[in-house]
């Protein structure tokens, strides 16, 4: 973390904005190790932050990067956050010099990991077909207000449908796949939950032209094996492409 002294700094410079000091916030460096303490000024001009705001409660449907655009996370021994990826900003590198990191808030390997590809998914994420998003738009919302319950407890959504531009009398064919925590997935009365939700979000999408949903299942995320992500694509349902105008 960018330490007090340090952000104030920055603030007073219109470097970072206002806004910082104003609700408290917190600033994450996120600039990559070796990038970060490059020697060379000119080549590694930059460092990014990200913002982070303490939060009461974390959302399960913003945790475990469901969403592309908001990331709700547990901090352990510090609290609840919340971060947009929108708030990232660059400061120059060189006012880092003569000042140590903030360490009274350092993130465990694992919640370490989970930001890292947070980021990484706003370019890495897999578009799907424009003609299955129109077909599915209309019932997105009610499928991502299903899937919403169990927000806490579900991992990801996996599709395996085609993956092209389908003609008009050609019909998307759906498997959903919901993942849990590997622990999570035990508790019986959870997983029924999962599974109920992700019925109805195969019923759903069931009633859209053009779709058929095939199947769905319920597993624990360690059951997901590499050789079948190769044939699955990561549903973002908390970020709708688009909606018809009677959703909105």
């Amino acid at each position: 973390m960018l330490p007090d002294a340090l952000v104030g700094q920055l603030v007073t410079a219109g470097a970072l904005p206002e806004l910082i000091i104003q609700e408290q916030l917190r600033c994450m460096v996120i600039t990559q190790d070796c990038d970060l303490v490059h020697h060379n000024f000119e080549a590694e001009p930059w460092c990014e932050v990200l913002l982070l705001r303490s939060i009461e409660e974390a959302d399960g449907n913003f945790m475990w990067a469901k969403s592309g655009r908001m990331l709700h996370m547990s901090v352990p021994t510090v609290g609840e956050y919340e971060c947009s990826i929108h708030d990232r900003h660059r400061i120059p590198r060189w006012y880092l010099v003569g000042h140590a990191p903030d360490t009274s808030m350092t993130l465990d390997p694992r919640t370490l990991n989970l930001l890292r590809q947070w980021l990484a998914r706003r370019y890495a994420r897999v578009a799907l077909p424009d003609e299955f998003n129109r077909r599915v738009g209309s019932m997105q919302k009610k499928v991502m207000k299903a899937l919403e319950k169990v927000g806490e407890d579900i991992q990801e959504v996996y599709l395996n449908t085609q993956f092209r531009e389908l003609q008009a009398d050609e019909e998307y064919l759906i498997t959903l796949i919901g993942t849990m925590e590997d622990e999570v997935y035990e508790d019986t009365v959870k997983q029924a939950a999962v599974d109920a939700a992700l019925s109805k979000a195969a019923g759903l999408l069931e009633k859209c032209h053009g779709v058929k949903a095939v199947d769905y299942e319920v597993r624990a995320r360690e059951d997901v094996s590499l050789s079948e992500i190769d044939h699955l694509r990561r549903w973002d349902y908390l970020d709708p492409v688009s909606l018809s105008a009677e959703d909105e």
